[in-house]
């Protein structure tokens, strides 16, 4: 995700009109400027963006950066399990030996 860190200006303008019957008005008009370093802008012309608070941007990082967390997390479960199924075949493969140790006949496995 890319992204630039930036300050948002605001300035309001009020202009004043005379309108042709005499009268005046008044109206204003908001502007807003965001401005970019040149070394840091990495957008085209006319390029859609969205602008975000900061407080925001890190929430989604930090969910961003959870669900990879949990990604990890259950690879790293998969691959216990595949361990405990490992160990648990072989713990039956060991009583089974020794069931035949126990009754008397000799085992290959103990004699390794």
């Amino acid at each position: 995700m890319e992204h630039v860190k930036s300050r948002i200006n605001f300035k309001q303008q009020v202009y004043r009109i005379i309108f042709k019957t005499g009268k005046s008005g008044t109206y204003t008009k908001d502007l807003y400027q965001i401005s970019i370093p040149q070394e840091e802008n990495i957008f085209n012309d006319k390029e859609n963006v969205i602008i975000m608070r900061e407080n925001d941007f890190n929430h989604i990082s930090n969910l961003i950066n959870l669900e990879t967390k949990i990604i990890d997390l259950k690879s790293t479960i998969n691959q216990l399990e595949d361990k405990i199924k490992t160990l648990e075949e072989y713990n039956q493969y060991l009583k089974l030996e020794n069931k035949i140790h126990a009754k008397g006949y000799k085992s290959n496995f103990f004699t390794q």
